[in-house]
């Protein structure tokens, strides 16, 4: 795993838990402790943390926004290669799902000349990007704002059980045969599984850095989805065995 990977794990983690252990990160991560070590090091030098004794805590009101800054910054070609691919799925929907992750933000990009849709959305950037870039009528998820970025809670899961949609587009933390999707914040997941519940088409945009990665909290098995789109093609034990209809550049 890359350290900026680990990095946005670590802020992840502090957001849910506020304070972790070395040993509690080192187990989540699946890293040695001197490696942790190291990030903490790095990530306090940054301001992105407090290190305490035998661990670190978040800093309120100074790091609530860096996952999001990483997380649109990393593996950018990758996302719009998926991007690219999972576009043709959104045709002849009128009403979709879209969550906060960064992949669909690139996705929401590509979306400038849709017309007539109407988009249920978690995510404040891809609000954004549809505000400005096309005529989608928008329904923000009411809930909680985290991270500056994603919109859950319970107002976020009222909202998204009062509509259904034709498609539903998200991505996630981490996917693996055994869990299908993960993600670090049960919020997420649960906002997450809520869309794939009420919606027809189920398509999950995911980056093969993902791939084999488990995270806390599990939110999408592999029946709960009917495509995923990737940057390149899985190996065999995958394709075989997850039941999707996978698509690949």
């Amino acid at each position: 795993m890359l350290s900026a990977e680990r990095q946005e794990q670590i802020l992840e983690i502090l957001k849910e838990h506020r304070r972790a252990s070395v040993d509690f990160l080192s187990k989540n991560l699946y890293a040695s402790a001197a490696t942790v070590r190291r990030d903490l090091a790095h990530m306090e030098e940054m301001k992105m943390l407090r290190r305490v004794r035998g661990g670190a805590e978040r800093i309120d009101g100074i790091n609530r926004d860096t996952p999001l800054l990483v997380r649109a910054n990393k593996n950018r070609d990758l996302k719009e290669k998926i991007a690219a691919l999972a576009l043709r799925f959104t045709q002849g929907k009128r009403t979709m799902f879209l969550d906060s992750s960064s992949t669909v933000t690139v996705l929401a990009e590509r979306m400038a000349a849709f017309r007539n849709i109407t988009a249920i959305c978690s995510g404040m950037e891809t609000l954004r990007v549809l505000n400005e870039r096309s005529s989608a009528e928008l329904i923000c998820c009411g809930g909680n704002v985290m991270n500056n970025s994603s919109i859950v809670g319970a107002g976020a899961l009222h909202t998204i059980e009062s509509y259904h949609a034709d498609g539903c587009f998200f991505s996630c933390c981490g996917l693996s045969l055994p869990f299908g999707t993960t993600e670090a914040l049960a919020e997420n997941a649960a906002v997450k599984k809520a869309m794939c519940r009420n919606a027809d088409l189920r398509v999950l945009l995911c980056d093969s850095t993902k791939f084999g990665r488990n995270f806390f909290c599990r939110s999408c098995g592999f029946s709960e989805i009917d495509i995923i789109v990737t940057d390149r093609e899985p190996d065999e034990d995958f394709r075989t065995n997850c039941g999707c209809k996978v698509v690949y550049a």
